[in-house]
């Protein structure tokens, strides 16, 4: 069987549709390998990262995403998947439909409006999701609430591209909640963080390293 893979670079997104119908939005930093055609009675795919799938109906065919750790079966439905490999947490989420996420021997069945994430300890925990702004990154928007700076700059560092390097100690654990607007760029997001955070920018541009100073 012939098979294609999409690699998204740091700081990009893309959007392709399989030939099921399905649509695919795979977000910075993921990868997704499928087959040109998909099989008779079984459509898999292979996910590294995160994608938000539109998976086309067929009650005769279920759709499958493997990722390293943990996979999901559907029939039809959108749902959110964040699988990166150096990532803590593991996490799906249903927005319609129906899905069976299998991890680590568990079986665990979604409905609509529902999360479940798989920690690195091991413990499994299911949850009402209220905050949508965290699925938003397909419309270029990072969203970011009640975040450390330092964890901030590190969402920056996925979305951008550019290494960020806190060296103003004194205002890493500032707490900030906003929304950005990636295509205006990192310089932008930063001057919209300083107007609250006392701290300097120094740019690197040959090197693509940003200082917080």
């Amino acid at each position: 069987m012939a098979y294609n893979k999409i690699e998204v670079p740091q700081g990009g997104e893309y959007t392709l549709v399989l030939n099921d119908g399905t649509k695919v939005h795979l977000n910075s930093m993921s990868s997704l390998r499928f087959p040109l055609t998909f099989e008779a009675g079984k459509r898999e795919v292979e996910l590294a990262g995160e994608a938000y799938f539109e998976v086309s109906a067929n009650k005769n065919k279920p759709f499958y995403v493997h990722t390293s750790k943990g996979e999901i079966k559907v029939l039809g439905t959108h749902f959110n998947l964040e699988a990166y490999s150096n990532a803590d947490v593991f996490k799906t989420s249903l927005f319609e439909g129906k899905v069976r996420v299998r991890v680590k021997g568990n079986n665990i069945y979604l409905k609509p409006d529902q999360m479940v994430c798989y920690h690195k300890n091991g413990k499994i925990h299911l949850e009402t999701i209220h905050d949508y702004d965290q699925f938003r990154w397909r419309e270029g928007l990072i969203c970011i609430k009640s975040a450390k700076l330092k964890d901030i700059m590190k969402t920056f560092t996925k979305y951008f591209g550019d290494s960020i390097v806190i060296q103003n100690k004194e205002v890493e654990h500032y707490k900030y909640t906003g929304k950005f607007r990636q295509s205006r760029g990192v310089i932008n997001a930063l001057r919209l963080l300083q107007k609250d955070a006392p701290f300097t920018i120094e740019q690197d541009e040959d090197k693509q390293i940003i200082y917080i100073k």
